[in-house]
C-alpha cells in the first residue's frame, strides 16, 4: 500500500515537472496567453504545446499514471 503512495506521489511530482516544462516551452516561443492560460487551464497546456511532442506525451503519460494509482488506491481502502 504504501509503494502505491510512492507512485502515486512520484507520478503527481513528474506531471507537474511535465506541466512546468510545457509552459516554459510555450514561453520560449513567445506564446504568452497561451502559457499564463496553462497554468490555470492545464488541459489546453498540452494541445498548445503539441509541437512538442516528448513534452507533451510525457505530460500525457504522468497524468494516466497518477490517475491509475489514484484509482487503484481508491479501490484497495
Amino acid at each position: 500500500m504504501i509503494l502505491l503512495r510512492i507512485l502515486a506521489a512520484f507520478a503527481l511530482i513528474s506531471w507537474l515537472v511535465c506541466h512546468v516544462g510545457l509552459i516554459i516551452g510555450l514561453l520560449r516561443k513567445r506564446r504568452w496567453l497561451h502559457s499564463a492560460l496553462s497554468i490555470v487551464l492545464p488541459a489546453f497546456a498540452v494541445h498548445w504545446g503539441w509541437s512538442m511532442r516528448r513534452r507533451a506525451i510525457g505530460w500525457l503519460i504522468s497524468l494516466s499514471a497518477y490517475a491509475a494509482a489514484l484509482t487503484v488506491l481508491r479501490l484497495t481502502d
